[in-house]
């Protein structure tokens, strides 16, 4: 996150932190752990669906940022990072009919 805040992103986290944000709003690891090893926890093969406008408004401000963005040092690598993402949303976003 360290790169990217001084790309000029917005992070939530700083350098000092090392635990995932997900762990730190659920209340930390050990909180989720009953819930593994009872077989409760219901969301490990959960995948948000999205309307096909949705999908394009990310791969169009992803693309412009791309293509806009003067990025520093390693800027190329974010580059590719980004393309990557893109061409995954592209390929595997799960558009939701419900919404469609």
């Amino acid at each position: 996150s360290g790169e990217l805040s001084r790309l000029g992103f917005p992070t939530m986290l700083s350098e000092d932190d090392v635990e995932c944000a997900w762990y730190g709003v659920v209340g930390g690891r050990e909180a989720l752990e009953p819930y593994h090893s009872n077989g409760q926890y219901e969301y490990e093969e959960y995948r948000p669906g999205y309307t096909e406008e949705q999908r394009e408004k990310m791969v169009l401000a992803l693309e412009d940022l791309v293509l806009k963005r003067d990025f520093k040092s390693s800027g190329e690598r974010i580059k590719e990072i980004l393309v990557d993402y893109i061409d995954d949303i592209r390929r595997n976003m799960m558009i939701d009919s419900v919404m469609t």
